[in-house]
């Protein structure tokens, strides 16, 4: 059966895409929250020779100590603009009542954007709860690594894994104490009597190359709160910008940009223990050894933000790293079977029925293929002649989800998107038949046949025959069901009920389903990811006594480490627990 998706039908599909593409940035929702955040200004970078801006109607305030202080709508700014911020480099130091103002002015209108009746009202109470638990300043840095250059060679960091000696980039929160007494703006790390654990924020997918960070601040995502919200309790926060995006995108090995891997599970540990490690060399410097990461980490995101958080765990427990708990809400995880199924399901209808299908769903499935079809070594089926797309729609989607200049859905529009599309890749998106024939076909008669999961009941001599043997290889490879039903650690998830972008059938493992919520796919994402936050314990960092404090060991007062020009990252800490290189001989 072939797919009839002609250029009208796709731009009638695009410009209805549900609200969770119509994203807000941080910019709007100051407009409501600002009343709150007047009085608790963030600190001003017009003194900074990393980041200079002032506040958008270009006034400056002072406080007491002649600080330079900034509102809420200049973070947002900065952050939009965080291409240009150099590695391992401060963004922002937020003081704690700012802290607690943003992320409940920020959680208050994404409630009432994307929730209403009793869930709005529950998840208000839940994070007015959760407040008084947070208790430090927060500093906010752009962070990069790589596992070369943090010295590891563990899962996902192995010499010839995709991205090994690329730097990927994330942003780091840390918890500290802002010197109030001090003309110029400093904070130091909390000084903890035992080991800070760390907090792994996954974002969701994306199709424009400026939304990987976007997307971390923006309605319809709660990532940042999240992280804010760990942060000021005592954790470590990265997000990381994953591969394919972010500084990865810039340039990687021979100065080529990494492909986007959206679903590649051993790129979501390339990507991101270079940011845990390299966050431990941040705390050791800044604490002057006081004050150090331990190996455990929570995870957590929604959508695929959630397959990341899984599969990342997965990584950090092969290189030691112990995960403290995994959550993940409405997430793809059973890969080779539902969701490729859905996805390919919905395609089919359509070919008759245009309004029946998830207007991204072709974008997406395209994002997905892209990083399978031949274009980065690694998966099962590079180089075998079994690619997701075909040749053509391959070279076409890897130049639109690498286009830099293609508008940011989540800091303007969708419609500016779409109007891009229409503008400059007319051709890529007139053409219906996207899927190789031989995948398409596969999981089509499957459908008909009724089969779940082909990959599992088609013999593998038919699989030859088909020549998706090598497809199903890759799908199985980064399939979530077994880690999610065979894990040592916990895991709990949260499921949309009318989801269906990620229907309910994507739950591997029943018994880990702790929370079901009303709604569909965007209208799920802040009650699951509240009720996943509320039901996590947290142990509290034990603050030192100053008389406890090593006489030859002070705290390092310090903006951050140095920002680096070629982004080398200091050695991390060693653990006998983390997989590292051995030191090449002199």
């Amino acid at each position: 059966m072939k797919l009839m998706l002609t250029l009208p039908k796709i731009l009638l599909l695009l410009t209805q895409a549900p609200a969770s593409f119509a994203v807000l940035s941080l910019i709007t929702i100051a407009d409501d929250v600002a009343s709150e955040v007047k009085d608790n200004n963030v600190l001003d970078w017009s003194n900074h020779d990393v980041f200079k801006t002032k506040n958008l109607d270009g006034d400056v305030t002072m406080n007491k100590n002649g600080k330079g202080l900034r509102n809420f709508r200049d973070l947002s700014e900065s952050i939009l603009n965080d291409d240009l911020i150099p590695c391992n480099s401060i963004i922002d130091v937020m003081p704690l009542a700012t802290v607690q103002a943003m992320v409940t002015g920020a959680f208050s209108s994404k409630f009432m954007a994307y929730t209403a009746g009793p869930p709005l009202v529950e998840a208000q109470l839940i994070i007015g709860e959760r407040v008084p638990l947070m208790e430090h300043d927060v500093q906010m840095m752009k962070v990069c690594g790589s596992c070369e250059s943090e010295g590891l060679n563990g899962y996902g960091c192995a010499a010839d894994d995709y991205g090994y000696d690329t730097q990927h980039s994330g942003v780091l929160l840390l918890p500290v104490n802002i010197d109030e007494e001090s003309s110029l703006v400093e904070a130091s790390i909390i000084d903890t009597a035992d080991e800070l654990q760390a907090w792994i924020g996954m974002r969701s997918i994306v199709v424009s190359p400026k939304d990987s960070a976007v997307i971390l601040y923006t309605n319809g995502a709660s990532v940042l709160e999240f992280a804010m919200f760990a942060a000021s309790m005592g954790l470590v926060s990265i997000l990381p910008h994953l591969t394919g995006f972010g500084e990865s995108a810039k340039a990687g090995s021979g100065g080529v940009p990494l492909v986007p891997s959206i679903v590649d599970k051993k790129a979501k540990t390339t990507a991101t223990l270079p940011l845990y490690t390299k966050a431990k060399s941040i705390v050791d410097e800044m604490s002057g050894g006081i004050t150090t990461v331990g190996n455990a980490a929570y995870f957590m995101g929604y959508s695929e933000g959630g397959n990341s958080a899984i599969g990342a765990a997965d990584g950090f427990e092969k290189n030691g790293i112990t995960p403290v708990k995994v959550m993940a809400g409405s997430a793809p995880l059973m890969i080779r079977s539902t969701t490729v199924m859905s996805i390919i399901q919905s395609l089919l209808a359509a070919a008759s029925d245009p309004s029946s299908v998830d207007p991204f769903g072709i974008l997406y499935m395209a994002l997905v293929g892209v990083a399978f079809s031949d274009t980065r070594p690694g998966p099962a089926n590079f180089g075998q002649g079994q690619p997701f797309l075909n040749e053509e729609s391959t070279q076409g989607y890897l130049a639109l989800f690498t286009d830099k200049d293609a508008p940011s859905i989540g800091a303007e529009s969708k419609e500016a998107y779409l109007a891009y599309l229409q503008t400059n890749y007319l051709q890529l998106i007139s053409n219906p038949n996207f899927l190789s024939t031989n995948f398409l076909n596969f999981f089509a008669n499957a459908i008909g046949n009724g089969d779940p999961d082909p990959c599992v009941n088609v013999p593998m001599e038919q699989q030859v025959v088909f020549e998706v043997d090598k497809i199903c290889a890759t799908l199985s490879e980064n399939d979530l069901t077994d880690v999610v039903r065979n894990s040592s650690y916990e895991i709990e998830l949260c499921q949309a009920e009318d989801d269906t972008l990620i229907v309910p059938e994507s739950v591997p493992d029943a018994s880990k389903l702790k929370y079901s919520v009303p709604g569909n796919h965007p209208e799920g994402n802040i009650p699951c990811t509240t009720k996943l936050f509320y039901g996590t314990i947290f142990e509290k960092p034990k603050i030192r006594e100053e008389n406890n404090s090593s006489p030859t060991q002070s705290p390092n007062i310090t903006k951050a480490p140095k920002s680096d020009k070629k982004t080398k990252a200091p050695k991390a800490p060693k653990s006998a627990k983390i997989s590292k290189a051995p030191k090449a001989p002199k």
